[in-house]
């Protein structure tokens, strides 16, 4: 199916042959360069020490590419499918309440690792990802590519946030 939304933008909806079976618990994991490098990396300031109290620095860009930003105030507390734009990056900026960003690999959509989102982060093209709050509300920051498509993948049972006891 397609969803013209205007004559610029087009997000295609992918009805799955397949879903993805989450068969165990997902740890919510701290956002660190090393860890999220499968799927895009931190948008952080250079590390080098400077003496200006200002500075700027393109941290990715994409000639004619066209970009939008957008905005998302968001209340889900659990998701039932996972999405990827395989031709467009994509930027999370966290900017209030508490976010978890569910990634997979472009080829192993049902390996899913979840980290907090309290950094800004830029995803690889192909990643399958989802957000999700744990607080009442959430908001974001997301900048793509003006034009994207959007393929989705169902999940078969919804992930949703919990407390587990004890070591899994």
């Amino acid at each position: 199916m397609i969803l013209r939304i205007d004559k610029k933008i087009t997000v295609i909806a992918v009805k799955a042959e397949k879903s993805v079976d989450i068969e165990k618990p997902l740890k919510l994991q701290n956002l660190d360069s090393e860890k999220f490098e499968p799927y895009g990396r931190l948008l952080l300031p250079p590390m080098e020490e400077k003496k200006e109290r200002t500075f700027f620095r393109v941290l990715t860009s994409v000639p004619d590419s066209g970009w939008r930003l957008g905005y998302l105030k968001m209340s889900s507390r659990e998701i039932t499918s996972i999405e990827r734009h395989k031709t467009s990056k994509e930027s999370f900026v966290p900017i209030s309440g508490m976010i978890v960003l569910i990634v997979a690999q472009p080829d192993k959509p049902v390996e899913l690792e979840a980290f907090i989102l309290n950094k800004p982060v830029i995803m690889n093209e192909g990643i399958w990802h989802r957000l999700l709050s744990l607080t009442q509300s959430s908001e974001i920051e997301i900048s793509e590519n003006h034009e994207i498509n959007t393929e989705k993948i169902p999940l078969k049972e919804p992930l949703t946030p919990a407390l587990l006891s004890g070591k899994r």
